[in-house]
């Protein structure tokens, strides 16, 4: 009988594309980057585990808005992940990502390339993400 390979924690990181349609073009689009936490035997199975919820994610994630649009959202097919050192307790660290830039490179110019800038955070209209419950909900 063989052991069973030793399991680890990993932080899985997904992209996804949100578009917001009243007809057939997107009016608005955004961003998401998720990160689930995978129990795994490996990079590679964590990876593996981590596409295949990216993938559930996204087909399940489309909802009429208030707006009377549509939003949908879509993985991109980008995973990383990382390997946690301990198992996820309080404050445990369950992601991280160096970003290599020039030493001469401003704090200003790393965090737009991080977090966007000011202008890329805030759409025009915030509500149009947000669903119409009357018609996701099922009224009883």
């Amino acid at each position: 009988m063989s052991e069973s390979p030793l399991r680890g924690w990993y932080g899985v990181r997904s992209v996804y594309r949100i578009d917001v349609t009243a007809g057939k073009a997107p009016t608005m689009s955004a961003f998401e980057e998720r990160v689930v936490l995978v129990e795994a035997s490996s990079l590679d199975e964590a990876l593996e585990r981590g596409e295949a919820e990216a993938r559930a994610y996204a087909l399940a994630d489309s909802w009429p808005n208030e707006s009377g649009g549509v939003v949908t959202s879509r993985y991109l097919g980008a995973c990383d992940a990382f390997s946690m050192t301990a198992p996820p307790t309080d404050l445990a660290e369950v992601y991280s990502k160096l970003l290599y830039v020039a030493p001469s490179t401003f704090n200003a110019a790393i965090l737009d390339r991080v977090l966007g800038t000011e202008a890329e955070q805030e759409p025009e209209d915030p509500a149009a993400f947000e669903p119409d419950f009357e018609r996701v909900v099922p009224k009883d």
